[in-house]
């Protein structure tokens, strides 16, 4: 079934929804100290990827560090993130956290 117009201009709208919040986050995030505590989702938008991507690496346990709190929910660290992306270069892949 082909999607309609309404449908096509619905996931867009949705799309760019995402993008702006993805942006703000960014924006929010620049100047906030390491120490900042981010969850999955949160992480996820930060980085640029979906959160089952991160999910996927917590499993794998490749990506960038993190930690678990006490009901096993991962938390991420400012800090850990931005130094996981250092040391990311192009076609260098996953590594260990």
């Amino acid at each position: 079934m082909e999607p309609t117009t309404a449908e096509e201009s619905q996931a867009s709208s949705r799309a760019r929804s995402a993008q702006a919040r993805d942006i703000a986050l960014v924006i929010q995030l620049r100047d906030a100290p390491d120490e900042t505590v981010l969850n999955t989702v949160e992480a996820a938008h930060f980085l640029g990827f979906r959160p089952k991507t991160l999910r996927n690496w917590q499993y794998a346990g490749c990506g960038p560090a993190f930690h678990r709190l006490h009901n096993g929910a991962p938390r991420y660290l400012l800090g850990s993130l931005r130094a996981y992306l250092r040391q990311l270069q192009p076609g260098a892949g996953l590594r260990a956290a």
